[in-house]
């Protein structure tokens, strides 16, 4: 679910909510089958256009589980944590 507002012609919010369960553990990959996975996410993005198609991006996500899904140690396959957060600036040219 997700929800975009443009304040001006430059300047626009959006906010997404997202929701994935996965209860036999078999489609996400870091859990053993047999174990269930449920996994949250929002997202608030500012995004303000610049210069014609060129647009710059602020994003900001968190994303929690039910169980121990996030932040492997050491590179392995051994989930840490259950909650990450995420900061992005991005610039990018739309030529559409």
């Amino acid at each position: 679910m997700y929800g975009a507002y443009d304040w001006t012609k430059a300047l626009r919010t959006v906010a997404r909510l997202e929701y994935f369960a996965d209860p036999h553990g078999v489609r996400n990959g870091v859990t053993t089958p047999g174990h269930n996975l449920d996994l949250y996410e929002i997202t608030g993005t500012l995004e303000y256009k610049i210069w014609r198609g060129l647009v710059g991006r602020l994003e900001y996500r968190h994303d929690e589980a039910s169980r121990r899904a996030f932040t492997l140690k050491n590179f392995g396959t051994t989930p840490t944590a259950q909650s990450q957060d995420t900061f992005t600036v991005a610039l990018y040219y739309s030529f559409f």
